[in-house]
């Protein structure tokens, strides 16, 4: 056989080689899982405490999550005996042991379910269980523990009932022994014995003393039947003393929300056994964080009916702290002596303001909290119960949401400030165009002043700056309860935060920004530079030898068009031919551009012949490299180019063989 023959014969083998290796792993079939129960897969036995039901026991029992990989799993259903189940228990057994089979669920996914049908699933043994089922005859019972025994506290002289009225059940624990068919603890519902109580009471030396009592059940009926108290309760009942020391307290809250400082609106008809005043405050005990108490506020009658008398917009009515409504006779005795109020606490205050007019006032403001919204702020009327506030965009459509006092008050004031959001199906808040003008009024329910107050309309302000005109209703006269005219604390002014000026919207000033311009320049188109001749001569090329064309890699599909002639194609793939001619970067300039980083540089020739080499694409995004196109394809095993290198490695040798053979 000649050489040549030799060499084909040994190419073919290896090319069939490698064909076999990739044909074997591209038609490689699924793999197949094996499943384990995991390190809490167990399945844990089932306690039926009360009745049985076999449909609780596969509640319970009828799934299992099984893993194929260290995060990978799948629930799979659980079938058992169904048969051997009601045996055991038609049979009295009391504990039985269950076995069953795994299955697939009902949701099982497409590709578990194929793996299934071609036996390609190893599962683990099959499932067990165990099963008790409480007897008949079986009862629970509690124990009293000496740790747990409970505890009143109450002073010397307390009444029984006043004393064992939070001490009606006591919690008990199961022995050690018992089987948990039950709760570890349970409540009991018990009775105190009055005699032993009083027994007590009496011995005035005695500071602390228990009490007995029987069992009444437990207080879970549930439990009926099933459970058991051992024994007697017992009951702790510790004798409060005076304290060795006074307790002096304190208002946290003077000059907040506390009793201290209060502002009250009313009208002229007011009935002081009306108002809406706190009777009780709670003081916090001095250097003793958490320790409260509560005081009973009163305030001067004759004060208020004088002082709304007299016909004054507005007055003054004190107040004074005192013993709360819930002391016990022994702490009432303790008033100004055992306790005491903080020297630097100061008794309550209240200011009265008179309103004269015969609408509810109100003021109302656009302001810009990420949107515009209306700010209403208005007093808080004696009496009133709901306050809505609506405003309208064309005073035909209204929109309102409603506060209360406990909601939005501030006691210090007497005044609520409230901004109105409302919200269409999509939660998106409603728009108030900058330039819109608003209608708002407020609706009140309770008080003298109950009812619709006059439509107001809020206009933005031609200077756009400040905080939008509130003005009457055009078609509205008389008196309009000084809403918006009359008070000069208006929201907004202070802080500059409402207003035409505060409801532009990003978009909004840029555009007036834009507005304020000179317009640019309209961008000329750059011409192509004229072609520069070198100003020395370079030596010509030398005639390059024939060589067989290097073949072309593949275009990707949305590739430009080839470059024209005399222009050599870009090695980006085209990408100065796909820019707009105005913003095309020629060839001059790049070169320009890249000489002071690369150096000197012979100049290319100026012909466009194929020898001519492209000049290097400029610095930038323009010179970007095309991302390159991966062809997806089905990835050879390392095994298959093994056998394909071993076999070009006999071929090779085979070839060396023959040539130094015949050269013999």
């Amino acid at each position: 056989m000649k050489l040549f023959q030799q060499v084909c014969l040994l190419s073919a083998c290896a090319a069939l080689l490698l064909g076999l290796a990739g044909t074997a792993c591209g038609e490689e079939g699924p793999s197949g899982r094996v499943y384990t129960v995991g390190s809490n897969g167990e399945i844990p036995g089932v306690l039926f405490p009360r009745e049985v039901d076999y449909e609780e026991f596969l509640a319970q029992c009828g799934s299992q999550e099984l893993y194929w990989s260290e995060w990978d799993s799948d629930v799979f259903a659980i079938e058992w005996n169904r048969e051997a189940f009601d045996s055991a228990v038609s049979g009295g057994k009391t504990e039985f042991s269950m076995e069953g089979t795994y299955a697939l669920p009902g949701d099982c996914p497409e590709e578990l379910r194929e793996l299934w049908d071609a036996g390609l699933v190893t599962m683990p043994e099959p499932p067990e269980t165990t099963v008790w089922v409480r007897p008949r005859d079986f009862v629970t019972t509690y124990f009293q523990e000496p740790e747990d025994l409970p505890a009143v506290e109450v002073y010397r002289g307390a009444g029984f009932e006043e004393a064992v009225r939070f001490a009606g059940m006591v919690e008990l624990r199961q022995g050690e022994e018992e089987k948990v068919y039950d709760p570890v603890t349970a409540w009991f519902r018990v009775s105190w014995s009055r005699e032993d109580y009083e027994l007590g009471m009496a011995d005035g030396e005695k500071t602390s003393f228990e009490i007995s009592g029987s069992y009444l059940g437990p207080d879970d009926t549930r439990l009926e039947g099933w459970v058991q108290a051992a024994g007697a309760p017992r009951l702790v009942v510790n004798v409060k003393q005076p304290p060795a020391e006074a307790e002096v307290y304190y208002d946290p809250a003077y000059g907040g929300a506390g009793a201290a400082v209060r502002t009250l609106y009313v009208t002229p008809d007011a009935d002081f056994d009306a108002l809406a005043l706190p009777d009780e405050v709670t003081l916090m005990r001095l250097g003793q964080n958490g320790n409260y108490r509560d005081f009973a506020v009163t305030w001067n009658r004759d004060e208020f009916e004088d002082g709304l008398a007299s016909g004054a917009d507005s007055f003054a009515v004190s107040g004074a702290y005192g013993p709360g409504a819930s002391w016990p006779q022994e702490e009432l005795d303790w008033w100004g002596s055992l306790i005491l109020l903080d020297e630097g606490t100061p008794d309550p205050q209240l200011t009265v303001h008179v309103v004269q007019e015969k609408k509810y006032p109100f003021t109302a403001d656009i302001v810009n909290e990420g949107d515009l919204v209306p700010l209403f702020t208005f007093p808080w009327l004696n009496g009133a119960e709901e306050v809505a506030c609506a405003f309208s965009l064309d005073d035909e459509t209204w929109y309102q949401e409603a506060t209360d006092w406990a909601w939005s008050g501030d006691p210090a004031t007497g005044r609520v400030a409230f901004t109105v959001r409302i919200y269409d199906d999509d939660y998106d808040i409603l728009p108030i165009p900058p330039d819109a003008a608003v209608y708002v009024k407020l609706i009140v329910t309770g008080s003298a002043l109950a009812g619709e107050t006059d439509v107001f309309v809020l206009k933005p302000p031609a200077d756009g700056g400040g905080s939008w005109d509130m003005t009457p209703y055009d078609d509205q006269g008389g008196d309009h309860g000084g809403g918006g005219q009359g008070e000069h604390d208006r929201p907004g002014r202070e802080d500059g935060g409402s207003g035409a000026a505060s409801g532009l919207t990003f978009r909004e000033l840029l555009e007036m920004v834009k507005r304020l311009l000179p317009a640019p320049a309209p961008v000329q188109p750059l011409s192509p530079p004229e072609v520069l001749e070198p100003s020395y001569s370079a030596a010509p090329a030398p005639e390059p030898e024939e060589r067989p064309a290097p073949s072309k890699a593949p275009e990707p599909a949305d590739s430009a068009a080839p470059a024209p002639a005399g222009r050599p194609q870009k090695e980006d793939g085209g990408q100065a031919a796909r820019l707009p001619a105005e913003v095309r970067q020629p060839e001059a300039e790049q070169a320009l551009a890249a000489a002071p980083e690369e150096g000197p540089q012979a100049v290319p020739p100026t012909d466009a012949s194929p020898e001519a080499a492209p000049p290097a694409p400029a610095p930038g995004p323009e010179a970007a490299p095309e991302p390159v196109a991966v062809q997806e394809g089905v990835a050879i095993p390392g095994y298959a180019v093994a056998v394909a290198a071993t076999a070009a490695l006999i071929l090779g040798g085979a070839a060396l063989f023959c040539r130094r053979d015949k050269g013999k």
